[in-house]
């Protein structure tokens, strides 16, 4: 990266379905394939889920809006949680919506 990066991101679109499989809407903000390390905002509608599954890198999840559950936990505004490598993570639920961001990290165990 030779320069900054800013985004605005309530008006970047996500795709479903991609990288995380279920109902979240994910907008990359930032994917390096060498290296490993991606940032993600998902968007859970109310009622979303998104599935079981693992990442590589280590996966970081802090919850800017709303609440979710994952491994029978409520996680709401605020919370951050540290996924360790090729652990599964999920499946992660919300009743009425929630904002992550999440961040993949291959240096952090």
């Amino acid at each position: 990266m030779t320069e900054p990066t800013v985004m605005y991101t309530p008006e970047l679109q996500g795709e479903k379905d991609k990288p995380f499989p279920g109902t979240a809407e994910i907008v990359t903000l930032r994917d390096d394939p060498d290296s490993g390390a991606a940032t993600y905002l998902a968007r859970l509608p109310a009622g979303g889920q998104i599935v079981p599954h693992s990442h590589a890198a280590s996966a970081q999840h802090y919850v800017l809006e709303g609440e979710c559950e994952s491994e029978g936990t409520v996680r709401r505004t605020g919370t951050y949680h540290l996924i360790p490598p090729h652990a599964t993570v999920g499946p992660v639920t919300t009743r009425d919506g929630a904002a992550i961001l999440i961040i993949l990290d291959p240096s952090v165990a």
